[in-house]
């Protein structure tokens, strides 16, 4: 764009009906795309597993109602007595998940000294420090077998402990519960029922998978979500505001080594790439400590949002910024009528900069294949434990830089380069389609072959990338505008663009409200299928009762009966 000049009789006329075919291929790409995902998303509610299938999650529940037999009373009036099969309330259970924390870690210690002598033939020993005894050497096996039956008697008191207070309302009963009805048709009418006046009152949804749940932020009280939430936000606030200094920095610190002409163009990407690869970890500990989410796939999914929005404005907006994030918001906040012209001024200047960063992103794709860090957990593991478990404790890979949320995010944002700048520069959606090329290669090997298979919530990640490539291509509307508006001979380019800018903002708003995605039909589950009956007969056997009270409840049944608990 940089070489048409500016009031070119025809030109371009031809870039405002470029635009136009850009925003309905998006618009009509992504529709299908959506179509298409709802078949998988069906098929895949009608094959969810018991439990999960036939339960919800409770949150809420009044101070008088803060029972099991309480809450089993209220969805029994509600819809009928014998259609509940099981509620478990959540407890106040901190003490005991200590212990059961320090109960495995030393049957770990244990498993690592069996493990010593099966390998060497020989008792491992241990020095041992108590306090007003004399240091003295024990049998490693003798010692933490001995430990871990102290604790189970401990445990098994505090179960005992908990069962019984958790008969009254309130006490260690918190405000948030699992209740698990005979059928999928009640669970579906239970979601849309209005139980109360106040939305924040039996507020029913879909439950997340049972692994994923973080019973910690269950049992939190509601006061400190809020406050710690309010911390959380002024967190978020303060990483913008302090990303844009430190990723100058580091450019010119990279600017400053002389190392060539090549190095002189992949210097400022590969700056700004290796901060961006930094920063899902610091969003990651903003998030767990700070926000109260109920499923460990949420915080991927808050990553994902957060995340893509940092690299809207630091990776697709950066020249336009500058080196200012307080001073870019302040100007479009007091005339946000001239976003348009600031990008058109800016963001066309930077093309050769958005060239060298897709480039520098074929090679990390490619790193990726090595999986250096789980290789290195391994080997580790390797010196402490059989192979097959030492594999085991390896995996996953970070969540924080290859979850689904910031891998997400990432491939996002790579597209929208290509579709933001492509009309500027031609040569961009080449290396775009080449970047996702490799990753079609790579991750396909990878998700498929090498990762371990985990769970998610059914396609939140895909709508929420749809999502933002709509956004993306409404920024990408923007930016063309301003141009138009400043180059052409006349308004009429302009007027196309502005045109175009309101088809997708109605595409968007209409994407939003047409696809009801998040649940199956009802006729679906009136008349089964056979992929959802034989989804209902299958029973793992598992509940959603709290993994140290259900751990708790299997090392007081087996002290009861004279055995060993593993």
């Amino acid at each position: 764009m940089g070489n048409v000049v500016f009031h070119h009789p025809w030109l371009y006329y031809v870039k405002a009906m470029y635009v136009a075919y850009v925003c309905w291929t998006v618009k009509t790409v992504v529709y299908k795309a959506q179509e298409q995902f709802l078949l998988h998303r069906f098929r895949w509610l009608k094959k969810l597993p018991h439990p999960r299938s036939r339960t919800v999650m409770v949150e809420g529940i009044p101070r008088d109602c803060c029972s099991e037999d309480k809450v089993r009373e209220f969805f029994a009036a509600a819809l009928s007595s014998d259609v509940i099969e099981e509620v478990h309330i959540v407890k106040q259970t901190k003490t005991l998940e200590k212990m059961v924390d320090s109960r495995q870690g030393l049957f770990d210690l244990k498993q690592q000294a069996e493990f010593k002598l099966e390998k060497d033939g020989t008792r491992p020993e241990h020095l041992v420090v108590e306090v007003g005894k004399v240091p003295h050497k024990v049998d490693s096996i003798n010692h933490y077998t001995e430990q871990v039956a102290k604790l189970e008697a401990d445990i098994t008191e505090e179960f005992h402990r908990l069962t019984k207070e958790s008969e009254k309302v309130g006490d260690s009963n918190c405000s948030n519960a699992f209740v698990t009805f005979s059928d999928r048709k009640h669970v579906e009418m239970a979601k849309e029922l209005d139980f109360s006046p106040d939305e924040d009152e039996w507020v029913v949804t879909e439950p997340p998978e049972l692994s994923m749940v973080r019973w910690g932020e269950l049992r939190m009280d509601e006061d400190i979500q809020t406050a710690s939430e309010l911390v959380g936000y002024a967190a978020v606030f303060g990483l913008y505001a302090a990303f844009m200094p430190i990723c100058v920095g580091i450019t010119n610190l990279a600017n400053s080594v002389d190392l060539g002409p090549l190095w002189a163009s992949l210097a400022p990407t590969m700056g700004l790439t290796i901060f961006l690869s930094f920063l899902p970890t610091v969003l990651i500990l903003i998030i767990d400590n700070f926000y109260s989410l109920r499923c460990s796939s949420r915080v991927q999914e808050k990553l994902l949002v957060w995340y893509y929005w940092f690299q809207v404005i630091f990776v697709l907006l950066v020249t336009a910024i500058g080196n200012n994030f307080i001073s870019f918001c302040e100007a479009v906040a007091s005339n946000p009528l001239q976003l348009p012209h600031i990008l058109a001024a800016e963001l066309p200047k930077a093309t050769h900069f958005y060239m060298n960063f897709l480039v520098v992103q074929w090679s990390t794709h490619v790193i990726n294949l090595l999986r250096y860090v789980n290789l290195a957990k391994f080997l580790g593991f390797s010196a402490l434990y059989p192979e097959e478990e030492a594999k085991k404790r390896a995996e996953p890979e970070d969540q924080d830089y290859y979850g689904f949320g910031s891998r997400s995010a990432r491939w996002t944002i790579n597209l929208l380069i290509g579709v933001v700048f492509g009309t500027l520069n031609p040569t961009i959606p080449i290396l775009a389609l080449v970047n996702f090329l490799i990753c079609r290669t790579v991750y396909g090997y990878l998700i498929v072959a090498a990762e371990t298979k985990k769970p998610d919530l059914g396609g939140n990640f895909w709508v929420k990338n749809l999502n933002h490539v709509l956004q993306g291509a409404i920024l990408y509307t923007i930016l063309m505008t301003g141009i138009l508006l400043e180059r052409a001979p006349n308004f009429i380019p302009g007027a196309v663009s502005v045109t175009c800018l309101l088809y997708l903002a109605r595409s968007y708003w209409y994407f939003e409200k047409h696809y009801r995605w998040q649940a199956l039909p009802f006729v679906e589950i009136m008349y089964k299928d056979k992929d959802m009956i034989a989804a209902a007969a299958e029973d793992a056997g598992e509940s959603y009762e709290q993994p140290e009270l259900r751990q708790a409840r299997h090392i007081a049944a087996n002290l009861n009966s004279g055995t060993s608990s593993s």
